[in-house]
């Protein structure tokens, strides 16, 4: 079928495989393997040492059974991080990062154009 394709829109397929090769390489990972995973925050590299020391803490309040403290320093640890809406299918497999909400209006984009470069292949 390609080949009764112009070459000009070969040409414009061809530029999108990196687009269309991310896509499945992310749809596949969820659709078959791992759920999606937007993580509820994330710590930025200044607050990370300290994120680290009250996760000990809050460790070591909770083996020492003092519940209050353990919720207080989890409480603590928690106001550090920031929300970005970013998503992955695997932190554990170096799976790409994606920002949610610009991914989808790029997914858009992309496929408003390949609907309207269709189009104009099958005018003629």
């Amino acid at each position: 079928m390609r080949a009764s394709l112009s070459g000009e829109f070969r040409s414009f397929l061809d530029g999108q495989k990196e687009w269309l090769g991310n896509l499945i390489g992310f749809r596949d990972g969820l659709a078959h393997r791992i759920p999606l995973y937007i993580p509820p925050y994330v710590i930025d590299e200044v607050a990370a040492e300290q994120h680290k020391v009250l996760d000990a803490s809050a460790i070591a309040a909770l083996l020492a059974g003092d519940r209050v403290e353990y919720d207080r320093l989890r409480g603590e640890q928690q106001a550090l991080g920031r929300f970005r809406p970013w998503m992955t299918h695997s932190v554990y497999e170096e799976a790409p990062t994606i920002i949610f909400h610009k991914q989808m209006l790029h997914d858009y984009v992309t496929v408003d154009t390949y609907c309207w470069t269709l189009l104009e292949e099958f005018a003629p």
